[in-house]
């Protein structure tokens, strides 16, 4: 027998348990640190589609990826020029044409990170030809991304899942609010709402996610707080017992020991 204090020390408590019987790293299952003396497990959300989060966080990574297969900057700034090599300065050579392959390279990472968690040390270690390719015949080839970029990217896809989980829900509660007005036409505020503020500006950073909340409390902050009184409600309701007629109280396995006791306790005549 360990003593609770040991128990805890060793993590064999039934959180650390959970942990260990799942085939995923640790990190990826708490929402603070590791060594924390009191873990938060974190919950299991879904990954967004990588290809959506890949259209986030392609021109975010780092000036190298920026410069060469997103075109931005201007010409020859890449690498940045310093005194020292002012006579062999040689600026890298910009390949916008393997924009596509690169962006299929970022979305192909964040499904390795996010959907099949594996870590960034493995991938870069055995997974590296996953993100370059090959040129001439084999003799030259284009690395889209480097350990310091996954590791970038790892950090992006983080902040997008809750990008979209912040979006995710401004969308979930104009359902409802869609869905109480029976089917009546879409003013062009709303139309606005709908079809640019929670499919793709709120999709660009928290701060506008948090738009497209505050736009549906400004013009239906009562839509929404009669709705979340419907459901806290509904929720009550559902954790309330059955209220069992009275037959069956009388027909239970109580009442049966009650009869019987009341007969073998019955007064002789």
């Amino acid at each position: 027998m360990f003593d609770p204090a040991e128990i805890k020390e060793r993590r064999l408590q039934d959180e650390d348990r959970v942990i260990a019987q799942r085939d995923r790293p640790e990190r990826h299952q708490l929402a603070n640190s590791t060594l924390s003396d009191n873990p938060v497990i974190a919950p299991d959300t879904i990954f967004p589609d990588p290809e959506l989060a890949a259209g986030y966080a392609f021109n975010k990574i780092s000036t190298r990826t920026q410069y060469i297969f997103c075109g931005m900057h201007e010409d020859n700034t890449y690498p940045p020029m310093t005194s020292y090599d002012y006579n062999e300065y040689v600026p890298a050579r910009r390949r916008t044409d393997l924009f596509v392959v690169y962006r299929n390279a970022i979305a192909r990472a964040l499904g390795f990170m996010f959907v099949h968690h594996l870590e960034v040390p493995y991938l870069w270690h055995y997974k590296r030809d996953a993100f370059s390719i090959l040129e001439d015949s084999g003799r030259s080839g284009v690395q889209f991304l480097d350990r310091d970029e996954l590791w970038k990217l790892y950090e992006l896809g983080i902040r997008f899942r809750a990008i979209y989980e912040r979006s995710n829900h401004s969308t979930n509660i104009w359902e409802k609010i869609k869905a109480r007005k029976e089917g009546s036409e879409l003013n062009d505020a709303e139309k606005y709402l709908e079809d640019k503020l929670l499919k793709s500006i709120c999709l660009m950073s928290i701060e506008a996610a948090a738009e497209g909340g505050d736009w549906l409390e400004y013009h239906y902050g009562g839509e929404i707080r009669r709705i979340k009184e419907e459901e806290t409600v509904d929720e009550v309701v559902k954790k309330l017992p059955a209220k069992a007629g009275q037959d069956d109280l009388r027909a239970g396995p109580i009442m049966k020991l009650v009869k019987v006791s009341s007969l073998l306790v019955a007064p002789r005549t």
